[in-house]
């Protein structure tokens, strides 16, 4: 809201001889911890926006100045903030204006209900001055630097407009010009809510920068072919994934061990019976595209090749030992995300947590044992950080 558009309401002019300095405002860039630090006269003194209408009690300075008749002292303040729209929980730097009451100060004969209406929605409005920079300094990519050209824009902006409501209302004894001002204000603070507009910025883990994903699951795969030698696979799997471009592909470092089955011998080695147990690591390189992407579910194919090395630990019949077996492998699927609960922090990176449903099927090849299709399911959690 601006709040020079009101002017053409409140040309009414005349002139009191009363002499009026107006507000003193601190900006204060130090942490909340900092203002903390304040001695507790201080702390027990200060009057927040959210604690309602300020009243004369809220006054509490001495006039140190006496060529003064009030002194108004509002300080911006940081603080850490939350707000939770699922699956999604945003912290976001909060800007607050604090009054500081020790510090403020009136003097008795100004004390009157339209003067007091007057202070408040200067109050009001450092509200929505501050509401403005807290959802425009968290959406700045810039760094500081864009911060503080935010900063500088909307405290000179303050400035500027409380001076013109100060001429227009002449120094807020204009009734009139302080209610039209008032009214306007409220009505703009009822329709911009920061913790509302945070809940509407867009968001899911792969529309940013970067993204490191930590994948722990359980697999399970068995064979279709006919020429097939390990009937099925159940085991663990563990992957490092490192998307490096936005939204779309990645690459994956995977490592999948488990035991598995061998179901019958073969032509070209005997010693395979049923029953035996063969330790099974699948190591393997993988690309993945997300083609589904949004806050609620993720979903692309994706295509591994890798090594799936078979080692025999037991054997039932003879206890020999067969010695290892290295397949080459190529995997084909397609996983499916749901993303339950992400952190994201506005000025800095966001972390995730997801389940991932992968189906795949896979193609080994080994020359002495031939080829084996077989098709998989992997069952993970993934938790990854992204750059928002």
């Amino acid at each position: 809201m601006n709040l020079i558009n009101v002017k053409p309401f409140i040309k009414k002019a005349f002139s009191l001889c009363v002499c009026f300095s107006l507000f003193s405002f601190c900006l204060n860039n130090a942490m909340l911890a900092q203002t903390l630090s304040l001695p507790p006269s201080y702390m027990e003194s200060i009057h927040n926006w959210d604690d309602g209408e300020l009243s004369w009690a809220d006054f509490q300075g001495k006039n140190e100045d006496t060529s003064a008749i009030c002194d108004m002292k509002i300080r911006l303040i940081h603080s850490d903030e939350h707000v939770t729209k699922w699956p999604i929980r945003y912290t976001y730097r909060k800007v607050s204006p604090w009054l500081y009451k020790l510090d403020s100060w009136v003097c008795d004969s100004l004390k009157t209900d339209l003067n007091l209406k007057y202070h408040q929605t200067v109050f009001d409005f450092s509200e929505l001055i501050c509401r403005k920079i807290t959802l425009e300094g968290n959406s700045a990519k810039g760094g500081y630097d864009e911060i503080n050209q935010i900063y500088r824009f909307y405290i000179n902006r303050y400035v500027k407009e409380v001076d013109d409501f100060k001429k227009c209302s002449n120094n807020g004894t204009i009734s009139d010009s302080v209610e039209i001002y008032y009214n306007n204000v409220r009505n703009a603070l009822a329709t911009f809510s920061v913790s509302d507009s945070i809940k509407n910025i867009p968001y899911n883990p792969y529309s940013s920068l970067g993204i490191l994903e930590i994948v722990i699951g359980y697999n399970r795969q068995a064979p279709v072919s006919n020429n097939y030698v390990i009937s099925s696979t159940d085991g663990f799997s563990v992957g490092i994934s490192l998307f490096a471009k936005r939204n779309v592909f990645g690459l994956q470092a995977k490592l999948k061990t488990g035991t598995c089955k061998a179901t019958m011998t073969t032509s070209m080695d005997s010693t395979l019976n049923i029953n035996d147990t063969i330790n099974s690591n699948y190591v393997a390189f993988q690309y993945e595209r997300k083609i589904i992407d949004n806050k609620y579910v993720s979903a692309g194919p994706f295509v591994s090749l890798g090594s799936d090395f078979k080692r025999k630990i037991s054997h039932s019949n003879t206890q020999e030992d067969t010695g290892n077996v290295s397949f080459f492998a190529v995997q084909l699927g397609f996983s499916t995300d749901f993303h339950f609960f992400s952190l994201v922090d506005l000025n800095s990176a966001a972390g995730f947590n997801s389940l991932r449903f992968s189906p795949y099927l896979q193609y080994q090849q080994n020359k002495k044992y031939g080829n084996m299709m077989s098709l998989g399911l992997e069952v993970a959690y993934v938790f990854g950080f992204s750059h928002f």
